[in-house]
């Protein structure tokens, strides 16, 4: 099942797994000649399950037929039934071991062609369909499918499986894909424990992390993926083991899990966050980290130190893989800082990125980061714009660059982003606008009350007009008398 996936999808594998592969390997050293000489990954594959894959890997050529035993039991295509290692340390020391028993499959006596490929297990043709999509959806539209099902294997249950999953996608009339959706759930139904496949991507659920490593970092078919993700396809897979749903579901809430983070396309979102919440272990991607390595949270800083005497102090020091990164890596502590870095406003961006470095300093460390320091404070232009009083502005950017020499960041978000700093300068701009507004009322009852037409002015020109009047009078009198 594990060959029937793609290298990159095939998942972490179990001990049962490792057991296989060591089966395997013992086949081809202990044979003067490689019985799968000439054969194609397909007919290999193939041959497996038709056959077994002891049977296909184990010829006539055997230097020894010591390891007859072990071969048999570690080859078992049932992991079920394959040997543990109890039953090698039985083997070793020569106690016997009970002999394997071999897993019935249903066979056609009807074998159908397809592929070029006679199949009497719904296993095999399975396997070829996955390879031969469009041919595929062809048969099961048809019914073909359906009646070799009824026909050949005479089971009537896995036809009437088959036809329920046609229903179910034809039922849902907005379906993007119809085609693909229904290949994947009927491949499921010929063979539940082969991987996933949907267009063409074939994988383990638990093998979706590093599928979607791979393909981001060779620029790959990563809209495929997200679409996987976002149409919910792996639950396809979850449903139809054994147990359902509930027997994976850790796995399941993983992916509901990713779903969410790509419906967000803002920074700390998106493929990127749910590339670093499905593999752990991956190093960190941003080009701000050039050829480093940063697999652990605590790396970071020390490095995007580093990183400042490379780059142009006005790049911002956070990009997508950054803030997908931490968010993944540092807990949802995080995430608010992050949010905002998306945000249009320059200054709530900045100062989210301040924060956000600021916190990690606090937690991981180092005390003292000069490069990063001097990176971020140089970008806190538009923090500071937002005090209102100069002088504020002013002792602010004086107090940046010892901060900066000291190279802690807390300390720098600490000035930046004080409360009574903040609340003396909203307080004074509050009473400035108090005091500017009763100005404007002033000036503007001025200037009402100097228009031509306006009672006031009336009022004094006649107060003007009458002492006028009465000076004049006294002056023609003064004249009157002195002429007499």
């Amino acid at each position: 099942e594990r060959a029937m996936a793609m290298e990159a999808g095939r998942g972490e594998g179990l001990l049962s797994d490792d057991l296989y592969s060591f089966g395997a390997t013992l086949a081809f050293l202990l044979q003067r000649t490689n019985p799968a000489r000439g054969m194609t990954k397909e007919e290999v594959i193939v041959a497996k399950i038709v056959n077994s894959s002891y049977q296909t890997l184990v010829g006539r050529s055997l230097v020894t037929p010591r390891f007859l035993e072990l071969m048999r039991g570690l080859l078992q295509d049932d992991p079920a039934l394959r040997w543990g290692m109890e039953a090698i340390d039985h083997w070793s020391h020569g106690r016997r071991v009970a002999p394997t028993q071999t897993s019935s499959h249903i066979r056609s006596q009807r074998p159908f062609r397809f592929g070029g490929v006679d199949h009497v297990q719904p296993r095999s043709l399975a396997y070829i369909m996955s390879q031969r999509r469009e041919s595929a959806i062809k048969l099961i539209k048809d019914g073909t499918l359906e009646t070799w099902i009824q026909r050949g294997l005479d089971d009537k249950d896995l036809a009437e499986s088959v036809q329920g999953r046609i229903d179910l996608v034809e039922s849902q009339r907005d379906l993007a894909d119809p085609d693909a959706v229904l290949l994947t759930r009927v491949l499921l139904v010929l063979d539940p424990i082969a991987p996933l496949n949907y267009k063409n991507f074939t994988f383990f659920p638990e093998g979706f992390g590093r599928l979607l490593a791979v393909e981001m970092l060779r620029d790959g078919d990563i809209s495929t993926l997200a679409e996987i993700v976002a149409r919910d396809i792996p639950r396809i897979w979850f449903e139809i083991q054994p147990g359902g749903i509930g027997q994976s579901f850790i796995e399941e809430t993983a992916f509901q899990r990713l779903r969410r983070h790509l419906q967000k396309t803002t920074p700390g979102y998106g493929l990127e966050r749910c590339l670093y919440e499905a593999n752990s272990g991956l190093a960190c991607k941003s080009p701000l980290l050039w050829t480093q390595y940063v697999a652990d949270i605590e790396e970071l800083l020390p490095i995007l130190n580093d990183a400042e005497r490379r780059v142009d102090s006005k790049q911002k020091p956070l990009d997508r893989h950054l803030a997908a990164f931490v968010a993944a890596r540092a807990g949802a502590d995080t995430e608010i800082f992050i949010d905002e870095f998306g945000d249009r406003d320059e200054a709530i961006s900045a100062m989210s990125v301040l924060q956000l470095y600021a916190s990690l300093q606090s937690k991981y460390g180092p005390e003292v980061l000069l490069g990063l320091t001097r990176w971020i404070g140089g970008q806190m232009g538009p923090v500071i714009r937002l005090f209102h009083s100069r002088a504020t502005r002013r002792d602010l950017e004086a107090e940046i660059p010892q901060i900066v020499r000291r190279g802690s960041l807390p300390e720098l978000l600490g000035l930046l982003d004080d409360t009574e700093t903040k609340s003396k300068d909203r307080n004074g701009f509050t009473s400035a606008v108090s005091e500017f507004q009763k100005a404007e009322a002033e000036v503007a009852e001025i200037r009402a009350s100097s228009r031509p037409g306006s009672e006031k002015v009336q009022r004094t020109s006649r107060q003007i007009a009458a002492t006028i009047s009465i000076l004049l009078m006294i002056c023609i009198l003064s004249v009157i008398i002195m002429a007499s």
